[in-house]
């Protein structure tokens, strides 16, 4: 089984797309959000990792160039 999470927030920090020895593309990024409770507002990051087509998407429509 596949887990699929869809994650909505802004990336913090430009995308680095590297590639292993065999080839395979994969980009680590940092998406940032905030979650407000009455007075209180808590800011959350989290270090996320793409591996092929998603990784090359990934770089290609929201790396800062």
């Amino acid at each position: 089984a596949v887990n699929h999470l869809v994650y909505q927030g802004r990336v913090v920090r430009d995308l680095e797309l590297k590639k292993t020895q065999s080839g395979i593309e994969n980009v680590k990024f940092t998406l940032a959000w905030s979650e407000k409770y009455k007075e209180t507002e808590r800011k959350c990051f989290l270090t996320c990792k793409a591996w092929r087509q998603t990784a090359k998407f990934l770089d290609t429509y929201f790396h800062n160039k």
